[in-house]
């Protein structure tokens, strides 16, 4: 082979690439660490906030049932809330859920669903372990083996599944808005 022929020019470029790309994706990782490195990370976690009453309020036009609209306790916020239809069989179905303290949350969900739509509701692993008299109505009582819990009860026309991790009296507190509500 001549010094500078095409064949040795070939060999340099083969052997090449494999080096010049090793040396390209190094270079690139080296920037995008230091791009992460020097983004700002917020110091509080961010958490989405909804206004369940206006959406509420909006549903309530297309609802054959009053929606509940408990008020918060302080330090919670409701990050998700809906009108539509859920569960087996579905059921059209007011759906708010709220974040609060330490991580704790509740959600409800009320329709006018029966058994069946309560069972889709609460999680496989949830057992029924009691019951509770919340404001003059009867709830269920559900829990599972984690950190889970459920509150199950009829007030006036509708269905009400109160889950999350919440505390119990938060649960009671929730619930007897409800039905306080509910009573009108």
């Amino acid at each position: 082979m001549q010094p500078g022929s095409r064949d040795e020019m070939r060999q340099l470029r083969t052997g090449a690439n494999w080096v010049n790309m090793a040396i390209a994706l190094g270079a690139c990782l080296i920037v995008v660490l230091a791009a992460l490195a020097f983004v700002p990370r917020p110091e509080t976690e961010l958490t989405r906030e909804i206004d369940y009453v206006g959406v509420a309020q909006s549903a309530q036009q297309d609802a054959e049932f009053r929606l509940a609209v408990p008020e918060l306790p302080e330090g919670w916020v409701s990050n998700e809330a809906s009108f539509r239809p859920m569960g087996s069989p579905e059921s059209e179905t007011w759906y708010v859920s709220w974040v609060g303290p330490e991580r704790g949350w509740v959600s409800l969900r009320q329709s006018q669903g029966d058994e069946n739509w309560v069972k889709s509701m609460l999680d496989e692993d949830m057992l029924q372990t009691g019951a509770r008299d919340i404001a003059g109505e009867s709830f269920a009582t559900y829990e599972d083996s984690g950190a889970r819990q459920a509150l199950v009860g009829e007030v006036g026309e509708t269905t009400l599944v109160l889950k999350g991790t919440a505390p119990w009296e938060t649960f009671d507190q929730f619930a007897s808005q409800i039905v306080e509500d509910a009573k009108g």
